[in-house]
């Protein structure tokens, strides 16, 4: 990600499903919670069409790129923050932390990639610290991002099936790209769970290639 293309998403100034702005917080022991809300924000970009990023630095309301402080920006470790996404979330969440200087002012961007093959699933229940017992993370809960900029559990069946639907199309995205692959003579690079889901698949493809190699 270029700094021409942090300057597009914040001059963008406004939320969406594939876009958080947030002042940001110093990625400490004493934002325990924030941390975990802000994984639960990515953990439901990654189950969004397109993925998505949540740029710390932007003012809440007139979505002003103010910076983060020297504090804030020196604590977020994008390791740290990737384990932490990985601890709680699989599949795996593919996530970049960049942490970049626009403008003489510092922001820190959190990309994040729509899923692979498999809806993102979190893997811990996470209770609040603040004495209201507020659920920050549920265990085996789906999270999305709405159009109102928010992240949400999937509730509804309908919206299950939608979200599945998208799961079958990115699979079936995969194997016509594959096949594209072996018409042109190249090596397959997808993988090995994926290779043996399309095993059948493929394995027809290459007979019909050799059988016309061979009348040809």
């Amino acid at each position: 990600m270029t700094d021409d293309d942090i300057r597009r998403l914040v001059d963008l100034r406004s939320e969406g499903p594939n876009l958080d702005y947030k002042t940001g917080f110093a990625w400490s022991k004493n934002n325990r919670d924030k941390k975990y809300e802000l994984i639960r924000d990515l953990i439901a970009l990654a189950n969004t069409k397109d993925g998505g990023r949540v740029v710390f630095g932007v003012r809440d309301g007139d979505c002003e790129l103010i910076g983060v402080s020297d504090d804030v920006y020196a604590s977020v470790d994008p390791s740290n923050v990737v384990q932490m996404l990985h601890d709680n979330a699989a599949p795996q969440v593919q996530c970049a932390v960049y942490k970049r200087e626009i403008d003489r002012k510092r922001v820190v961007v959190f990309d994040v990639a729509e899923f692979d093959e498999t809806p993102i699933i979190c893997t811990n229940g996470i209770a609040s610290t603040d004495g209201s017992k507020r659920v920050i993370l549920r265990q085996a809960a789906v999270y999305v991002r709405t159009p109102a900029a928010t992240t949400e559990e999937v509730s509804s069946p309908d919206d299950m099936r939608k979200l599945i639907a998208r799961a079958v199309t990115r699979k079936s995205d995969e194997l016509l790209k594959a096949i594209r692959e072996l018409l042109v003579g190249k090596t397959i690079g997808f993988a090995s769970d994926a290779a043996a889901a399309y095993a059948s698949e493929l394995g027809d493809v290459e007979a019909f290639l050799r059988s016309a190699e061979g009348k040809g």
